[in-house]
């Protein structure tokens, strides 16, 4: 009669390094554990895409003042 749906434990990580004031780097996980979704559901307790990585650049190109 009612639908059971398990607890959303999901956790991600971020970290960044400045590397001086023009040039930082990042990366990070998302959904740590790959916790899958209850069978029947999509998005719940997590996204159905289960865990990923991603890493990036972020440049300043600004002239110094």
């Amino acid at each position: 009669k009612y639908k059971w749906l398990k607890a959303k434990w999901e956790h991600s990580i971020y970290g960044k390094l400045a590397i001086n004031e023009k040039f930082d780097v990042y990366g990070g996980v998302n959904n740590l554990w790959k916790q899958k979704p209850d069978i029947g559901t999509q998005s719940y307790p997590v996204d159905s895409i289960g865990r990923f990585f991603y890493f990036g650049a972020r440049v300043n190109l600004k002239p110094f003042d």
